[in-house]
């Protein structure tokens, strides 16, 4: 917020709001007196016991923070990523296959542990996947043989 030229009471209204807006979910208006009567947030910024922003701090430090969303979004992200080594991947899965006609069948997913920097594995189990499966040996099956048997001729 520093870089954006923001000052610092401005930084001290964001932060106090933020943390009474988060801890106790209350409005603009009802956070002056959360803060007024119930919480010790404005003062975790200003160092003074009694600093408290004014009301119309409240409803225009909002406004201003809307402003900075992806700029205060991709911060955050970096920095979550930084402090918790996140490495983000996306994984997809191919799920056309499994489909079911008529009936409600039951699917069961496993959770499987890994360790980090491993990629993991998801099971699922299901009739559908199990008869998919089935056939696709079948036909893998006799497509070998058939193969075997035409190298046979040669």
């Amino acid at each position: 917020m520093k870089r954006q030229g923001w000052s610092e009471q401005a930084i001290h209204t964001a932060l106090s709001a933020l943390i009474v807006r988060t801890v106790y979910a209350t409005s603009e208006h009802a956070s002056y007196f959360t803060m007024r009567d119930n919480s010790a947030a404005a003062e975790l910024y200003s160092s003074c016991p009694d600093w408290l922003p004014g009301r119309n701090a409240l409803y225009t430090i909002t406004d201003q923070l809307f402003a900075l969303k992806e700029q205060l979004e991709q911060h955050l992200c970096m920095m979550t990523d930084h402090l918790f080594n996140i490495d983000n991947k996306l994984m997809l899965f191919d799920l056309t296959n499994f489909y079911f006609e008529g009936s409600k069948r039951e699917i069961k997913l496993r959770e499987v542990h890994t360790a980090p920097d491993e990629d993991y594995l998801l099971e699922i189990t299901s009739p559908s996947k199990a008869m998919t499966e089935a056939s696709m040996n079948r036909q893998w099956r006799s497509r070998f043989e058939a193969e075997l048997i035409k190298m046979g001729e040669i």
